[in-house]
C-alpha cells in the first residue's frame, strides 16, 4: 500500500517536490516540501496534513528525524545563509549552534531528547557530534582519521557513522560514553555504519573489490554480511526495533528501487510511477518512507505500508 504525502503548496511553475526523511512510530513523517515561493521548507505530515515547520530566519530548511515525543531535529539556512542544525518543539525553531565552523546538521534524536549531528569546526574539519540539554560536543575520529560524520543514535545514546583518514577511506565506528570504536569492516575501500535500532543493532553498507555494495549487521561485535541484493549499488539503509530492513538499491533498468529485507528475504516495493526512488525510515508497524516520482517526472513524499502474507 502507497501514499503520496503532497506538499506544502503549488510552485509559480506548478513544480512542487517533496521529500520524506523520518518517520516515528504514531506515523508522523518529517521531510522537506516545496512551499509557493520556490523554496523548499521542513514539514510534519500527520493524518494527512502537512505542516509548515519554518526556518531559522533564512530562505529553506529541511527536517531530518523526529521522536515519539514529537521533537524534530534538521538543518535551515540562517539569515547570513550558513547551514544550521535545529531542533523544532512544540512550534518552537532554535538553532542548535556549531563547533565553530559555518555549517552544521542536525540528523537524529532519541527519546531522551539527545541529539546527534555533524559539523565543521573552526579548522573547517567536518565532525560528528552529540547535543544534550544545550551543550554540543566535538565526538573526534578514529585513530589517524581527519574527519567524521555521524549518521544514526540509538536510544540509548549511542552514535554510528563513519570517519575518513587522511588517505579519504571511511571506517564505519559506533561512539559510546565517549569512545569511538572502529567497527572493523575490512571487506572493501568504502564502508560506512548507516542506521542503529533501539537494541543496538547496526546496519551499514561496503564496496566489495569487485565493486558491488552490500549491506552488513554489526551487533555486540559480529559482523554479519546480508549481501549485495543482486545490485551493483546499494544505499540509503534504516532499520526498525525488529530488525527489518529498508533500503534503496540500483535496479536492472539503472533506478533506484525501494526495498524491504526481512528473515533473510529481500522484497521491492513499487514506485508511483517509473524514476529513481529513496527510502529514508521504517517503524514497527512496517511503514516505510522515503520518495518517489510522479508521472510528471517530480519527487514526491511518499508512504509505504508493509503488507504481512
Amino acid at each position: 500500500v502507497m501514499t503520496d504525502l503532497g506538499t506544502l503548496g503549488d510552485t509559480p511553475l506548478g513544480l512542487s517536490v517533496s521529500l520524506a526523511e523520518d518517520i516515528n512510530e504514531v506515523g508522523l513523517v518529517v521531510g522537506e516540501a516545496s512551499v509557493p515561493n520556490g523554496q523548499r521548507h521542513a514539514f510534519l505530515w500527520e493524518n494527512g496534513v502537512m505542516t509548515d515547520l519554518g526556518t531559522l530566519g533564512g530562505p529553506s530548511s529541511r527536517a531530518i528525524d523526529i521522536n515519539e515525543a514529537g521533537q524534530v531535529v534538521g538543518w535551515s539556512l540562517t539569515p547570513n545563509g550558513h547551514k544550521h542544525a535545529f531542533l523544532w518543539e512544540d512550534g518552537v525553531i532554535t538553532d542548535l549552534g556549531t563547533l565553530g565552523g559555518t555549517v552544521t546538521t542536525a540528523i537524529a534524536i532519541n527519546e531522551a531528547g539527545q541529539i546527534a549531528g555533524s559539523s565543521g569546526n573552526a579548522e573547517s574539519k567536518e565532525r560528528a557530534f552529540r547535543w544534550v540539554e544545550g551543550e554540543i560536543t566535538d565526538l573526534g575520529t578514529l585513530r589517524g582519521g581527519v574527519t567524521s560524520r555521524a549518521t544514526a543514535m540509538g536510544e540509548d545514546g549511542r552514535i554510528v557513522g563513519y570517519s575518513r583518514s587522511a588517505e579519504n577511506v571511511p571506517r564505519p565506528f559506533v561512539w559510546e560514553m565517549g569512545v569511538m570504536v572502529d567497527l572493523g569492516v575490512t571487506r572493501g575501500r568504502f564502508s560506512a555504519a548507516v542506521a542503529i535500532n533501539e537494541g543496538g543493532r547496526v546496519v551499514g553498507a561496503y564496496r566489495a573489490p569487485t565493486g558491488e555494495s552490500h549491506i552488513f549487521q554489526w551487533e555486540r561485535g559480529v559482523m554479519t554480511d546480508l549481501g549485495n541484493l543482486g545490485s551493483a549499488v546499494c544505499t540509503s539503509i534504516a532499520i526498525n526495533r525488529m530488525g527489518q530492513v529498508a533500503g534503496s538499491i540500483r535496479s536492472g533498468v539503472g533506478w533506484y528501487q525501494v526495498f524491504v529485507w526481512r528473515e533473510g528475504v529481500l522484497v521491492t516495493v513499487p514506485a508511483l510511477a517509473k524514476g529513481d526512488m529513496r527510502v529514508t525510515g521504517i517503524n514497527t508497524a512496517g511503514q516505510v518512507v522515503g520518495d518517489s516520482p510522479t508521472p510528471t517526472g517530480e519527487s514526491q513524499a511518499t508512504l509505504w505500508q508493509i503488507v504481512s502474507r
